[in-house]
Order: C-alpha cells, then sequence, then structure tokens
C-alpha cells in the first residue's frame, strides 16, 4: 500500500514531464538512483516512473524455462547496475533480448544485457550491466573541492608524525 502512495506522490509531482518505465516479467528493478524498490513474492514492482534524463538502476533477472518433458530450468542475472537515459516523457519498457529458448537464455546468462525500447518497440539502447553503480559527480565543482579538502583534512588528522613527514616529502616531489 504504501509503495502504491509513493508512486501515485511520485506520479502527482512529475505529472508535467514524466516517464513511464515498464518491466518486462523476469526483470526486477531492486534500486532506482538512491532509492530501493520493493519486489514481494507475489507482487512484483512492474512499472516505475521518472523524469526524463539519466538515471541509475540495480536491476536483475529470473525466469524459469522449459527445457524438455517436465524438466525446467531456471536462468538467473545476479543484482547489477545499469545507466538508462530517458530521453523524454513517454512510455518505456526495460526488456531483454529475445529468448527464445533456454540455450539462448544460458547463452545470454554468460553476457547479460538489457534494452530500453520505446512505445512503439523500437530499440532505443542496449544496456550492459556492471557490478557496481558509478560514483555520482558532484553537481558543484566548488563542493567537489570542499569535499576532497575535508577528506585530506581527515586523512591528516589520522596519521602519525612519521606519515606525516613521509607525505610532506612526497608533496615537495611532485613540485
Amino acid at each position: 500500500m504504501r509503495l502504491m502512495s509513493f508512486v501515485a506522490l511520485c506520479t502527482l509531482g512529475l505529472s508535467a514531464q514524466a516517464a513511464e518505465l515498464t518491466l518486462a516479467d523476469a526483470v526486477y528493478v531492486h534500486q532506482l538512483d538512491n532509492q530501493e524498490v520493493k519486489n514481494y513474492l507475489w507482487n512484483k514492482t512492474d512499472k516505475l516512473t521518472l523524469s526524463p534524463g539519466k538515471h541509475q538502476l540495480k536491476v536483475s533477472y529470473s525466469k524459469i524455462f522449459d527445457d524438455g518433458f517436465d524438466s525446467h530450468t531456471k536462468v538467473t542475472v545476479d543484482e547489477h547496475w545499469i545507466t538508462i537515459q530517458i530521453p523524454a516523457e513517454g512510455q518505456y519498457q526495460l526488456t531483454t533480448p529475445e529468448l527464445i529458448d533456454i540455450d539462448a537464455a544460458k547463452a545470454w546468462q554468460e553476457a547479460p544485457s538489457f534494452v530500453l525500447e520505446g512505445s512503439k518497440g523500437k530499440a532505443l539502447a542496449t544496456l550492459a550491466p556492471r557490478p557496481e553503480a558509478p560514483p555520482k559527480a558532484p553537481a558543484d565543482p566548488a563542493a567537489a573541492q570542499s569535499m576532497a579538502e575535508q577528506q585530506l583534512q581527515y586523512w591528516w588528522s589520522q596519521a602519525d608524525d612519521a606519515t606525516r613527514q613521509r607525505f610532506k616529502d612526497w608533496l615537495n616531489q611532485q613540485h
């Protein structure tokens, strides 16, 4: 219920410039940018409301394939990050290339990719997953410098006198 309320609020807040991303049956989103997305055993999140622009998604894949009489094989891809670019408001779908049988699914599992499709099913981008999210660059360069300065001050305060002297010597060699 909370998730539906959250989605409704997001929809109202982004109604002027919103895109709806529908997820294929076997594609699961666990995180959208810095927001966790809940998936429950019988209630998978299958649509996300996004603003146009760049988004980081933590995705996984899980599907059971029939591979013979009374035999099934589950194909999974663990959680990985992908970056999607939503060009404008509208309808989009996050899916996989067509996996017609267990052999195609197992081959895809070794080097998975996801596909961002537009409203008419046209592929807009192929997205290769990576294990970690890329670091987010600070929007303000002054803030980045301030953060670097804060980190230097912190590590300086943690160092003993010998380490500080080695650092000073190294720093003098740099100029």
